[in-house]
């Protein structure tokens, strides 16, 4: 497989028992499960993506919760505050601690607190989240503009995006995510003729003929 900033690359496998195989060679290797067979390319080297690809095959649960996505948005919003605001956080924490304190003595049972929290526990505790749209586009284009500023992986893998998006949607996201040079492939389960603009695609028919248009 060629992986390309400049191309977005679509396989389109008729073969129902293939295509079950190529989807699960790329969630395993989502999942940082390596498989001698699968062989990602840039240019002419062969890339390191263990644990560095994202693949979404559930478009009505897009997850933004993602533990990497998390940590990374906590390391940001942690950064843009200065030690000042940062201690007054910690002692608004403190009383919060002290009232929980007291409340619990009342109850008879060993229970303790933890005191000695900072910042980015604070941060853990405020449970931030990226906030999902209603649009697919919309959510699709987050998940660009995500990856554009946190760098977590080396691409992004669609299963199916094409029985959800029109072309005009699809030429949309294609440009959207090119511009913003965040590689992208589509896996789709049948054959949708020519193809779009940007994109090179492999047709893989009923009888595992392969076609490169």
């Amino acid at each position: 497989m060629l992986i390309q900033k400049d191309t977005v690359f679509s396989i389109e496998c008729e073969n129902h028992s293939y295509f079950f195989r190529i989807v699960s060679l790329f969630n395993q290797l989502s999942n940082n499960i390596l498989d001698e067979s699968l062989k990602i390319f840039e240019q002419d080297s062969e890339m390191n993506c263990s644990n560095k690809v994202k693949i979404i095959l559930d478009y009505f649960n897009i997850d933004f919760s993602d533990k990497k996505y998390t940590s990374k948005i906590i390391d940001v919003v942690k950064s843009k505050f200065d030690e000042i605001e940062t201690q007054k956080i910690l002692n608004e924490f403190k009383k919060i601690s002290k009232i929980l304190e007291k409340n619990i003595g009342e109850v008879d049972l060993p229970i303790t607190i933890q005191n000695d929290f900072d910042i980015e526990n604070v941060l853990k505790f405020m449970k931030l989240t990226i906030q999902s749209s209603s649009s697919l586009l919309n959510n699709l284009f987050l998940l660009i503009d995500i990856e554009s500023i946190f760098h977590l992986n080396a691409f992004l893998v669609f299963v199916n995006l094409k029985s959800y998006l029109t072309v005009s949607e699809l030429n949309e996201f294609y440009k959207y995510a090119l511009y913003h040079e965040i590689p992208i492939m589509l896996i789709d389960n049948c054959n949708y003729g020519i193809s779009l603009d940007n994109e090179k695609k492999l047709i893989i028919d009923d009888n595992l003929n392969e076609f490169m248009i």
